[in-house]
C-alpha cells in the first residue's frame, strides 16, 4: 500500500517556521535561526526493510565488544524505534551503545533510541510506545559489551526485532531475522583496501592525482607471525608492486602500506586490484579487493550517486549553509560545483560557497562566494560558478557548501558510506558537525576543477508559443534566456525564422542580466494559411560578441493553422489525501477554481491512501509527481495547488487542436448503468491520441477515521488556508465534505486504446461509446462525467464535463458558441461573441420568446420569465450567417 509521506523536523534549533512545508511549534521563536528539516517527497518505495548484521567476530571466554550495524533502507524516511537484541547461551549481554541513535524531537513524540537495560540474555534500545523514533534512514553502527563463554567455540546466532513506524504515527512495521556471528579463528584472516584520498572518492581530477596510493590491511584472525606481500595492480595504467606488511598483526590490528610510483596512463575508469593473502588465511574470499576510481578532467566526486532522500537548512533569513567536507589533493583551481536538488521554489537562487576547515576538522573562513543560479524546476543537477579564473585551493580539506535562499532548496542525500565529521551545517549561528546529530549524509555535491566559467555562453532556456492558432491570426512570442557568462549582458539579439525563410530580427538593449531574463517579441508571427508554420526562435551577439556555444541558442517550434478555435477546457488532476496535512492547500485551491472557472477548468482529485482511493488512479499519478500535494495541468506539467490558478491560465491560451463534446448519455436508475459516447473533431493532425473518461463525484462524505482530514494550517501558524486555520488538526469527518473525487478510470491512465485512429485529418470526427456501473455508495445527482483527448506524447489536448441529468452542460452552435448550463434555470450565458450581433430564444412552435442584441463577447441572459420546457436559440453574427440549437429549462 502507498503511503503519503509527510515533512519531517529531524533536528530543531528554532521554531522559525519555513510556512510552506511544515507545522511549526510556536516556541521559543528565534528571528535568524535556522534548523535542519526534512522536505516532502512521494514514496518511491513502501516495502521497506530493517536488517542488522554484525561486523566482527567474537573472541571464546572473553568479555568483549561485539560490533553491529542497522540498515534502514527506507526511502521515505520510515524511523526506527525499538531494537531488540537476543543472544544464545553462554553469551550475556552487558551494556553497549548508548544511545543508538540520537535524533529527537519532542513534537513528534520521537526519541533518541536509548539502551534499556539486559534482561537475562536480551538487550534493546527505543521505546516501543513513542509515535516516532529515532532510528534514522540509513546505517547506524553500534556496539554490545559481551561476556563470552569459554564453552563457545563455533559460531552462534543472535536474533532481532525492530518495530518502526511511519511520521504519523499509523502502519507500524515490525522486522525480525538472524544474525550469524563468527567465532575469530585461530588463524590468520587478513583484509587488504585502500585508505586515504582514494577511498573517500568514485571520481577525482587528473591534476589531484599524486605519485602515492595509500591503502592498509586488517588482520580478522588470530596473529599474523610471517612475512606476507600486499600487491596492487591496475589495468588502465598496468601498475604492479608489492610490498611487505609488518608482523606481528594482531587480532584487528592493522598495518598501513604506501604503493609509491603510481602515475595514471590518461583519463578513464582506474580499477586498483588489492591482494594480502597469508598461507594460512582463513578466509581467501576476503583477500583480494578492488576498487573502481574515475580518473577525470574535473569531477571530485564523493557520492555513488544514489538518492534516497533530501534535506536542507530551513530559515527566514539566507545564511543557512549545508555541504560536505572535501579533500584537495594537491593544489588545483576549483571554478564550479554541481549540486542535485528535489525540492525548490522557481526563481530563488542557489550559490555554492568554499570555507577552509581549521585543525578540529570544522569549517572555519570563508573563501570564496559563486555567482548565484536560478531554480527553474525541480528533480534535477543544477551549476554554480565562481568568479573570473575560478578559486585556487592549496592542498587540504574544505568545506565545499551551499547557501539557503529564502526556501529550503532540499539538496539529495546519497546512500554512500558515511565518513566521520564529513558533513555540516551552519544553524542557530554556529557550525554543527551533522555526524554527531546522528545526521550521516553525504550530500550530492560535486566540485568541479579546470571548468573555467566561459566569456560569453548565453543559453535559449523557453519559449512560449501556441501550438496552435486560427486562420489569418496574429501570434506573440515570448521567452526566457539564461545567461551563463562572466559578463552582464547588455545587449543581445532576438529573433526567429519562418520555414527557413528571411530571419526576424529584434536587438534589446539597455540590459544588466546576470542570470535569466524573460523577453516578448515585438514583431508577431501571422498564420496566413491552413497549414504547419515550422519556427526557429534564436539568440545572437551577446554584447556584440560572438556566443561560446552556439548549440543552445536556438529552440525550434512547429505552430499549426486551423479554421476556428473550439472551447478550451484544461483539466487539473489533484494528487491528495486525507493524511496529508499539507493537502488542505489542494481543497482550497482547487474549490475557488471551480468556483470562479466552472465552463473551462475541470478538477480531478486522485486519493492516496484513504477510503477514497481509486488505486489504478493512485498509482499511476504517483509515477509522475514528485511530492504531496501537486497535480498535473493537462498532463504536461506538474505544479503545487497554489500555483494550479497560473497554470491553468497559461493552458487556457493554448489553442486546443480538438473540439470534444459528450453525447448520448443515459442512465438505469435500478441497474445504476450509465452510458455515454464522446465526440471530437479534429482541426489538425493529430497521431496516436486516445480517448479517456473518468467519473467523479462531488459531496462526498465518511463518518470513519480515515475521512478526517490532517490540518497542517491549524492554528494558523503556517498563514491562512481558506478557513483550515480555524480549524482542528485533523478536522473531523463530520466537518469534511470532498469534492471531485475520482470514482473511476475508465480508459486507464493513457486511455482506451483503438478509441480514435491511430492518425486524424483535419474535420475528422471521431466518437466513442464508454459504459459503467456506479457503485451503490454512489450519488448519481453529484457523478460527473469528464471526457478527455490525450494526445500521443501522453499530455491532455482538450477535456469536457457533463453529469447524468443531461448529456452535456454546455451546448454548441457550429461548434464554437459556448452555452450553458443547459437544462437553464433563470439564467443563461454565452460565450465566445465576439462577431455577433444578436440572440433570439424562440419556443418550441417558433414562437419569440426573448430578443437580446450583443455588446460583449460573453452575456448573460435573464431567463427568469420563460416557462420550463424545450427552446430553441438562434445566433446571428455580424455577416448575417445564423447558428441555432437546442436548451432545455427546468
Amino acid at each position: 500500500m502507498k503511503k503519503l509521506t509527510l515533512f519531517i523536523i529531524i533536528y530543531i534549533v528554532s521554531l522559525t517556521s519555513y510556512a510552506q512545508v511544515i507545522k511549526s511549534i510556536s516556541d521559543n521563536v528565534g528571528s535568524n535561526n535556522n534548523k535542519l528539516i526534512y522536505p516532502s517527497q512521494k514514496s518511491t518505495k513502501d516495502d521497506y526493510k530493517i536488517t542488522v548484521q554484525a561486523v566482527n567476530k567474537y573472541i571464546s571466554g572473553v568479555e568483549m565488544n561485539l560490533k553491529f550495524v542497522i540498515y534502514n533502507n527506507s526511502l521515505t524516511y520510515n524511523f526506527g524505534k525499538y531494537l531488540k537484541l537476543t543472544f544464545p547461551q553462554g553469551i550475556v549481554p552487558k551494556g553497549g551503545s548508548d544511545p543508538l541513535s540520537q535524533i529527537s524531537y519532542t513534537a513528534y513524540n520521537q526519541q533518541p533510541a536509548y539502551l534499556n537495560d539486559p534482561d537475562g540474555l536480551s538487550i534493546s534500545w527505543g521505546d516501543e510506545s513513542v509515535t516516532f523514533g529515532g532510528i534514522q534512514p540509513g546505517h547506524t553502527e553500534f556496539y554490545v559489551t559481551v561476556d563470552v563463554s569459554s564453552s563457545i567455540t563455533d559460531s552462534v546466532t543472535v536474533s532481532y526485532y525492530v518495530k518502526s513506524s511511519y511520521y504519523d504515527g499509523s502502519d507500524e512495521k515490525e522486522f525480525t531475522g538472524d544474525i550469524k556471528v563468527y567465532l575469530i579463528p585461530d588463524v590468520p584472516d587478513l583484509k587488504p583496501f585502500i585508505t586515504g584520498f582514494y577511498s573517500e572518492y568514485f571520481s577525482v581530477p587528473f591534476d589531484q592525482v599524486t605519485t602515492t596510493i595509500d591503502a592498509a590491511v586488517t588482520n580478522l584472525g588470530d596473529t599474523l607471525t610471517e612475512s606476507v606481500n600486499y600487491t596492487m595492480k591496475t589495468e588502465l595504467t598496468s601498475y604492479n608492486k608489492s610490498e611487505t606488511i609488518s608482523v606481528p598483526l594482531g587480532t584487528y590490528d592493522y598495518d598501513t602500506v604506501k604503493f609509491t610510483d603510481f602515475t595514471p596512463a590518461g583519463i578513464g575508469l582506474e580499477t586498483f586490484y588489492l591482494s594480502a593473502e597469508a598461507s594460512n588465511d582463513f578466509d581467501k574470499t576476503n583477500s583480494i579487493d578492488s576498487v573502481d576510481i574515475n580518473i577525470s578532467k574535473t569531477d571530485l566526486i564523493r557520492d555513488n550517486g544514489h538518492i534516497i532522500g533530501a534535506t536542507g537548512v530551513s530559515s527566514n533569513s539566507t545564511d543557512g549553509i549545508i555541504g560536505n567536507i572535501f579533500i584537495v589533493n594537491s593544489k588545483d583551481t576549483l571554478n564550479s560545483v554541481v549540486s542535485y536538488h528535489t525540492l525548490c521554489k522557481e526563481g530563488e537562487s542557489l550559490k555554492s560557497v568554499v570555507y577552509s576547515v581549521n585543525d578540529e576538522g570544522a569549517p572555519e573562513t570563508l573563501l570564496a562566494t559563486s555567482y548565484p543560479v536560478y531554480f527553474t524546476t525541480q528533480q534535477r543537477e543544477y551549476v554554480t560558478y565562481f568568479p573570473e579564473d575560478g578559486v585556487v585551493l592549496e592542498a587540504g580539506k574544505y568545506l565545499i557548501g551551499l547557501v539557503e535562499d529564502k526556501n529550503l532548496m532540499a539538496i539529495a542525500i546519497t546512500s554512500t558510506p558515511f565518513i566521520d565529521s564529513s558533513a555540516w551545517a551552519y544553524f542557530q549561528n554556529k557550525w554543527n558537525n551533522l555526524g554527531t546529530l546522528g545526521y550521516r549524509y553525504t550530500f550530492y555535491i560535486r566540485p568541479q576543477f579546470g571548468t573555467k566559467i566561459p566569456d560569453f555562453d548565453i543559453v535559449m532556456d523557453t519559449v512560449a508559443i501556441s501550438r496552435y492558432g486560427a486562420l489569418n491570426e496574429e501570434l506573440t512570442i515570448t521567452g526566457v534566456f539564461t545567461n551563463k557568462s562572466i559578463y552582464a549582458i547588455n545587449s543581445i539579439d532576438l529573433g526567429f525564422c519562418i520555414d527557413d525563410n528571411e530571419p526576424v530580427v529584434q536587438t534589446i538593449t539597455g540590459l544588466n542580466v546576470y542570470d535569466k531574463y524573460s523577453f516578448k517579441l515585438t514583431e508577431k508571427i501571422k498564420l496566413t494559411e491552413l497549414k504547419d508554420y515550422h519556427v526557429k526562435i534564436f539568440l545572437a551577439n551577446p554584447n556584440g560578441n560572438n556566443d561560446v556555444n552556439q548549440t543552445n541558442d536556438t529552440i525550434n517550434k512547429t505552430i499549426t493553422a486551423v479554421e476556428y478555435i473550439p472551447p478550451k477546457h484544461v483539466i487539473g488532476e489533484e494528487a491528495t489525501g486525507t493524511g496529508c496535512g499539507e493537502c488542505v492547500r489542494g481543497l482550497v485551491f482547487m474549490n475557488l477554481l471551480d468556483e470562479h472557472y466552472p465552463n473551462k477548468w475541470i478538477g480531478i482529485s486522485v486519493h492516496n491512501n484513504d477510503p477514497m482511493v481509486l488505486t489504478e488512479y493512485d498509482d499511476s499519478i504517483n509515477n509522475h509527481i514528485s511530492q504531496y500535494p501537486s497535480g498535473l495541468i493537462n498532463r504536461i506539467v506538474e505544479k503545487d495547488p497554489k500555483d494550479f490558478k497560473k497554470e491553468f491560465k497559461n493552458q487556457l491560451k493554448q489553442t486546443a487542436p480538438v473540439d470534444i463534446s459528450l453525447k448520448n448519455v443515459s442512465y438505469n436508475n435500478e441497474t445504476r448503468e450509465l452510458l455515454f459516447s464522446l465526440n471530437a473533431k479534429f482541426l489538425a493532425n493529430i497521431n496516436n491520441a486516445r480517448f479517456n473518461a473518468v467519473i467523479t463525484e462531488n459531496d462526498v462524505t465518511g463518518t470513519s477515521a480515515g475521512y478526517a482530514q490532517s490540518n497542517y494550517y491549524a492554528g494558523g501558524n503556517n498563514g491562512n488556508m481558506g478557513g483550515y486555520e480555524d480549524k482542528p488538526d485533523p478536522v473531523p469527518a463530520s466537518d469534511m465534505v470532498y469534492n471531485n473525487v475520482a470514482r473511476a478510470l475508465l480508459g486507464g491512465w493513457n486511455g482506451t486504446p483503438n478509441s480514435i485512429p491511430a492518425t486524424v485529418e483535419p474535420n475528422d470526427n471521431i466518437s466513442y461509446s464508454y459504459s459503467v456501473t456506479l457503485n451503490e455508495d454512489w450519488n448519481p445527482e453529484q457523478i460527473n462525467i469528464i471526457g478527455m483527448v490525450i494526445n500521443g506524447d501522453g499530455t491532455i489536448l482538450n477535456g469536457i464535463k457533463g453529469d447524468i441529468r443531461t448529456d452535456i452542460k454546455s451546448v454548441k452552435a457550429n461548434n464554437y458558441y459556448d452555452i450553458y448550463p443547459n437544462p437553464f434555470g433563470n439564467s443563461l450565458i454565452i460565450n465566445n461573441l465576439k462577431s455577433v450581433k444578436q440572440i433570439i430564444i424562440c419556443n418550441i412552435i417558433g414562437q419569440k420568446v426573448l430578443s437580446v442584441n450583443i455588446s460583449k463577447t460573453t452575456t448573460k441572459i435573464n431567463t427568469e420569465s420563460l416557462n420550463k420546457g424545450i427552446y430553441l436559440i438562434t445566433i446571428i453574427d455580424n455577416n448575417n450567417n445564423i447558428f441555432t440549437t437546442k436548451i432545455i429549462k427546468q
